[in-house]
């Protein structure tokens, strides 16, 4: 037998024991009662009172989804089968929430729980009534047809459903009905309705119930739904449309007009104060959570029983610890989501609820492998990858094109972090959500430009075209060859510091250019190279003749000299004659002085002017002979006698001559004509 059927069974007995027969009062009457079942901090069950005073926190206790007791004990009815007909009337709607949203049994206190008792009051509509016949009949009362959809739960599994038809209907049949103790009650219909739409601030709700009273005296007894949230959810603003969410106001139940005369001023109230909100099957947090954390959820207090179940479950979530407390935890595995389904139970009743939690991805950040870029050139393009969160560069002092909140922007070093050699960038993924931010570093290492200098250019002489060359590398580079010369490197093309001898075409074509090459570093930085010209200025040369030999007689030379190379004049020296036209002029004539003609020579120099450059002047000499002039001297003229013809000759040669011959006579010298002193005959 139910916990509901036993306590009907109890209140018959009660009420068969105390139904005596009366008599009917001349001027019928009715009164209003209405229970004050104590203080819901009682550690025992109250013994409940009806009362036709108000109803509230210091005397009563009520969850929402009871149903406080009322009844009407009427006396000075007819008799005679008179059909009674009474109007009721309560608030459906109070101070825009919902209040008695309809009629009820009047014994209905389950689930009992928050309160500091465990079993629930037992109401008996005849207690301290006597003179009521033992005729106990009932009437259902009618379903609203005034009703609105509500969705309880929003999101939750719970479906809109029309209100109060919904949940008056879901009542058993034996929780809808009025009680008559004393009579047969016919029926009980609808006299108005109220508006029930969620704008309307008050509304209130009739019923008619007729009867034929089987005496002067009979009770009705019913029950005030208390509107309940399970059935009309939350205000967008958090707060329950249902009975405990009016504030500082009260809602009424009242016997409105009947039809044997006046009934007076039967209102009671009860206040807020004195109802309790319904534990509800809600849970929370529902997350997001991020993937492999472990997560509680938790569900209201004050159910006699829970049990969490997972549905759907994508996100490898598994329940830890036990599923039949008010609370669960589930660790999850990986990015997704589940399902929790919550059952609760108190009294017999149960409720169901469920949510989908989802499971984010952790945060991830790659800011992508170390780059690398050359000091000449030093953007770079960023390839970072975040997921889970929104991005941000920070760390380096250049610049993030086209800005620091995207994954692949490019970044162009700073001055300073061009000469420090490089810089570390740090990628964020800053997460929004539960998950925790991440973050990945990226290294650029600059790589500084190798660099050469060949050195100034140079410019030799063809006549000692030899060049120290002065090569020198830097920045990146370690080494250095050089190239582009026909000529030799000594001690090779790998020395700095070479010397470099030029070919004879380089000579003939008056330069060279060399080029020094660094090495490759490595990095990202390329070899460089520079170049110098060496300029080969050709020699200057004189040529200022060959030797000759004049006559003192006749002295003059006429001089031929020749000049070449970087000369571009000349100027004859070293004679104390005379030029002509003058001593500038390469064919000039010269004629030696007395004293050269005496000294029987003189030595002539054809020097070029000095040329542009490294380049000197040259010189040539010619030397002049100047050879005396023959003298002969026969001697003075002789006689001689026939008789001795013979001539002693004295002959003498002088000047240049070394000798000489006798001539023009037919005699004979002796010893011969070559002989200056001969004997002529």
């Amino acid at each position: 037998m139910s916990r509901f059927a036993r306590l009907m069974s109890s209140l018959t007995v009660l009420a068969l024991g105390v139904l005596l027969a009366g008599t009917a009062h001349a001027a019928p009457s009715a009164t209003l009662d209405q229970v004050r079942n104590g203080q819901a901090s009682s550690p025992t069950t109250p013994i409940p009172t009806w009362v036709n005073g108000n109803a509230g926190a210091s005397n009563s206790h009520y969850l929402e989804s009871h149903s406080i007791a009322y009844r009407t004990v009427m006396d000075g009815l007819p008799t005679d089968g008179t059909v009674v007909e009474l109007v009721i009337g309560y608030d459906a709607r109070r101070s825009g929430s919902y209040a008695l949203d309809y009629l009820t049994h009047f014994q209905r206190l389950l689930p009992h729980v928050l309160f500091s008792h465990r079993d629930p009051e037992v109401f008996v509509p005849l207690n301290g009534i006597t003179g009521v016949t033992s005729d106990i009949t009932t009437a259902p009362f009618p379903l609203p047809t005034s009703n609105v959809t509500i969705d309880p739960d929003g999101s939750g599994p719970e479906p809109a459903a029309a209100q109060p038809l919904n949940s008056m209907a879901a009542l058993p049949d034996s929780q809808r009905v009025m009680t008559l103790y004393g009579g047969t009650i016919l029926d009980v219909t609808w006299d108005t309705q109220a508006d029930m739409n969620l704008t309307t601030s008050s509304s209130e709700s009739r019923v008619k119930v007729r009867f034929i009273p089987s005496g002067p005296k009979a009770v009705l007894a019913w029950g005030g739904h208390i509107a309940c949230r399970w059935d009309w959810g939350f205000n967008a603003n958090g707060t329950a449309r249902s009975a405990a969410g009016i504030s500082g106001s009260s809602y009424h139940m009242r016997l409105v007009t009947w039809n044997l005369g006046n009934l007076g001023n039967q209102d009671r109230s009860m206040s807020t104060d004195a109802v309790f909100p319904v534990p509800t099957c809600a849970i929370s947090p529902l997350g997001p959570f991020c993937a492999g954390t472990t997560n509680t959820h938790s569900a209201p207090a004050g159910m006699e029983s829970y049990q969490w179940t997972l549905f759907d479950n994508t996100a490898g979530a598994v329940i830890v610890g036990t599923d039949t407390s008010t609370s669960v935890v589930v660790k999850t595995s990986f990015p997704g989501s589940y399902s929790l389904l919550l059952t609760t139970g108190a009294s017999g009743f149960s409720k169901q609820c469920s949510a989908t939690v989802n499971v984010l991805a952790p945060a991830t950040a790659d800011a992508g492998a170390d780059l690398e870029s050359c000091a000449s050139s030093p953007m770079v393009q960023l390839a970072g990858i975040v997921s889970g969160g929104t991005v941000s560069w920070t760390g380096g002092a250049g610049v993030f094109n086209p800005s620091r909140n995207v994954a692949n922007p490019t970044y162009t070093p700073s001055a300073a972090e061009i000469s420090a050699g490089g810089v570390t960038l740090t990628l964020n993924s800053i997460s929004t959500g539960p998950c925790a931010s991440v973050s990945d570093q990226v290294r650029i290492n600059v790589r500084p430009v190798a660099t050469a200098n060949a050195g100034a250019d140079q410019t030799v002489c063809a006549s000692n075209s030899q060049v120290q060359l002065a090569g020198v590398v830097g920045g990146g580079a370690s080494s250095g060859t050089w190239s582009g010369g026909a000529g030799t490197f000594n001690p090779s093309n790998a020395a700095l510091n070479a010397i470099y001898t030029p070919s004879a075409g380089e000579i003939a074509a008056g330069g060279v250019t060399l080029t020094l090459t660094t090495n490759d570093p490595a990095g990202a930085c390329g070899a460089f190279a520079d170049q110098m010209q060496i300029t080969i200025n050709p020699s200057a040369t004189a040529n200022a003749g060959v030797d000759q030999a004049v006559c003192a007689t006749s002295p003059q030379v006429q001089l031929a000299g020749v000049l070449g190379g970087g000369a571009t004049s000349g100027t004859w020296s070293g004679g104390a004659g005379t030029y002509n036209p003058n001593a500038s002029a390469l064919n000039a004539v010269y004629t030696p002085s007395a004293a050269e003609i005496a000294a029987g020579g003189v030595t002539l120099t054809l020097s070029t002017n000095d040329p542009a450059g490294p380049c000197g002047a040259a010189s040539d000499q010619v030397h002049v002979t100047i050879d005396r002039a023959a003298t002969a001297n026969a001697g003075t003229d002789q006689t001689v006698c026939s008789s001795s013809p013979q001539v002693q000759l004295a002959a003498i040669f002088g000047g240049g001559a070394s000798g000489g011959s006798w001539s023009g006579g037919a005699g004979s010298y002796n010893p011969n004509a070559f002989s200056p002193n001969a004997i002529y005959t």
